[in-house]
């Protein structure tokens, strides 16, 4: 018997979405198919949900549980959003083997953080090859087994404006060409808060590629601060930075998307109040390609100063410019390094200030000197560094297989991905890291730290260590998202705002909470303390939200009081919308006084 299915959608309200089979006839009775289709999905919330729910029928004579795991679907966008669905287990509404069907549910992670950014948005399930299986029929058959939509989230008390332009809810904003990595682009960015009370506005600014968080060519110009609260009928104006990077081919043409949502702050979710869309693309014109000579080579930056790249020990130098004089007057698009070794050493002399757009390097490098020179784009070794010092990396990915010591005399915005493939090694592959400007970026490193010192960090930053951060010191103020096996002295000099700081936890390639590769379990933190005060923060050793969805009652600590955090001191105040879980406290002492964790609400004890 084979059975062609008719799939209605029914909307039931803002909370969920169900696709139902319409009609069921007998066509030939030749085979029976096996085949899957989307029921139902349960959003959390209304939009603004950072997670859904999926339920799946497989219908088939003996589906084979067994292969039900978090490869089965992918939720797909026509925009390029891609999202595995995580198994999250047997539907209650299953009714078992020998009835010709099972029910499966799977958590899905929202795009751009939650669902609803883009209006009209449709996400269509796709059940992927070889993975769900009949034990009498074989593989289901890829395809698409059904869609939903979330409906649109209201502007609420926002509006934004781009360099004076009023925008409306997902309207595109034209960034233009840019000669990449030298060129870039800088919008100002106004919000009002329209309301007639206080609100307290957050700008996230991320780029989504292929399902997976990418490194931005979008970032907020250092120095630039979202308040913290802003009165009705006040307005703050930011800058918006576009500095494409990682272009190779002269010629290549690339286009860039990110969205930035503005909406409340705090342990709930975010609940975007005023989407909108940045595009942009970028040219990369033909590179004019110099040897470095053994003595050094000079040249004239875009500025007009004075720049001298020398390399020493093994290995050949080549650097791409945009350009086609001599001197160049201009920045160079690309350092390519090859037949490097640990003994290899960099050395770029300027008498100003000069914008490196890339680097690649085949081998080891012993060090990279560039105490001048801004990293702008993708900085990318084959082996470990044994020193890297510039004066600020705006952009790209830095990546290396290790790296002794990293020092910026200012602001580190660029991605950072460090460690070997495969399980982390038992030691530190990043050693001393000194960033004297803001901290921002996402951050891999698959190993250890010994110590992290920073000016401040931004709320846009996600890290995820899979070893021990042994110290960390942020001399002003923090923020963002932090994971990592183990924490020994953590110190924060200003205020902890809209932090997540867990100990125990790894969120998995992407560096960023949410999707199927986040773990869970034991972890410990030495000491905490916050110079100032603490705003809907959270401080953790063992947190585990089991589904991956915080504080929504089902939270629990794992190893028990061995994930302790021995000491906490807050120098301020902590809100009432900041949290520290933990299977165990030593010492914790908040404004001067001594708490007792099991008698604050604030705090949650295994």
């Amino acid at each position: 018997m084979r059975r062609r299915i008719d799939r209605g959608r029914r909307i039931a309200g803002a909370a969920f979405v169900t696709t139902e089979r319409l009609e069921s006839r007998m066509l030939f009775s030749v085979t029976f198919d096996a085949f899957a289709q989307l029921e139902r999905v349960d959003t959390v919330s209304v939009p603004g949900s950072t997670t859904a729910t999926v339920r799946i029928t497989y219908e088939g004579p003996t589906i084979d549980t067994s292969t039900f795991d978090s490869n089965d679907i992918m939720v797909t966008t026509l925009q390029g959003f891609h999202a595995a669905g995580r198994f999250a287990g047997i539907d209650p509404t299953d009714p078992g083997a020998g009835h010709g069907m099972r029910v499966a549910d799977y958590f899905v992670q929202a795009p751009f953080s939650t669902f609803g950014l883009t209006p009209g948005q449709n996400y269509n399930v796709i059940l992927q090859a070889n993975q769900v299986s009949d034990t009498s029929l074989g593989f289901l058959p890829t395809g698409n087994i059904g869609s939903f939509e979330i409906p649109t989230p209201v502007a609420g008390a926002f509006t934004v404006s781009v360099d004076g332009q009023t925008l409306a809810d997902g309207q595109t904003v034209d960034f233009g060409d840019a000669l990449a990595p030298l060129g870039s682009v800088i919008k100002a960015v106004t919000l009002t808060n329209t309301s007639t009370g206080a609100i307290t506005p957050q700008v996230n600014a991320v780029q989504f590629q292929n399902g997976a968080v990418t490194p931005s060519p979008f970032s907020i110009l250092s120095g630039d601060v979202i308040p913290a609260s802003l009165a009705a009928g006040a307005s703050t104006t930011f800058h918006v930075i576009f500095s494409p990077a990682g272009f190779s081919t002269p010629g290549q043409v690339q286009s860039f998307s990110a969205a930035i949502a503005i909406g409340g702050t705090g342990l709930a979710s975010v609940i975007p109040l005023q989407p909108f869309t940045l595009n942009a693309s970028a040219t990369l014109a033909g590179l004019t390609s110099v040897t470095v000579p053994v003595k050094g080579l000079p040249f004239i930056d875009a500025a007009g100063k004075k720049v001298t790249v020398k390399v020493t020990g093994p290995g050949t130098a080549v650097l791409g410019f945009i350009s086609s004089t001599s001197p160049f007057h201009a920045d160079p698009s690309l350092l390519t390094l090859t037949g490097t070794t640990a003994k290899t050493k960099v050395t770029i002399t300027s008498t100003g200030g000069m914008t490196l757009g890339g680097l690649t390097a085949d081998g080891p490098i012993g060090s990279f000197t560039a105490t001048r020179t801004t990293l702008g784009g993708d900085f990318t070794v084959n082996g470990g560094i044994g020193a890297l010092s510039v004066s600020a990396a705006s952009s790209g990915i830095v990546s290396a297989f290790s790296i002794g010591s990293l020092t910026s005399s200012g602001g580190f915005l660029a991605a950072l991905v460090v460690g070997p493939a495969g399980a982390a090694p038992p030691g530190a592959v990043l050693g001393t890291v000194n960033v004297r400007g803001p901290l921002a970026g996402t951050w891999a490193i698959n190993g250890g730290v010994h110590s992290l010192t920073a000016a401040s960090i931004n709320p846009a930053f996600s890290g995820s260590i899979a070893g021990l951060l042994a110290k960390m010191v942020v001399k002003g103020n923090a923020g963002g998202d932090l994971a990592a096996l183990a924490m020994g002295s953590i110190q924060i000099g200003g205020n902890l705002a809209n932090a997540r700081y867990i100990a125990g936890a790894n969120f998995g390639a992407d560096a960023r909470i949410g999707g199927s590769n986040d773990t869970y379990g034991p972890g410990s933190i030495g000491s905490f303390s916050v110079g100032g005060a603490t705003t809907g923060s959270l401080v953790a050793a063992g947190f585990d939200p089991v589904d991956g969805i915080f504080f929504n009652g089902n939270d629990v600590i794992d190893g028990g009081a061995a994930s302790v955090i021995k000491s906490i001191s807050v120098r301020k105040t902590s809100d009432a919308n900041s949290r520290f879980f933990a299977g165990a406290f030593s010492k914790v002492k908040i404004a001067g006084k001594t708490v007792n964790p099991a008698a604050d609400i604030r705090f949650m004890v295994s």
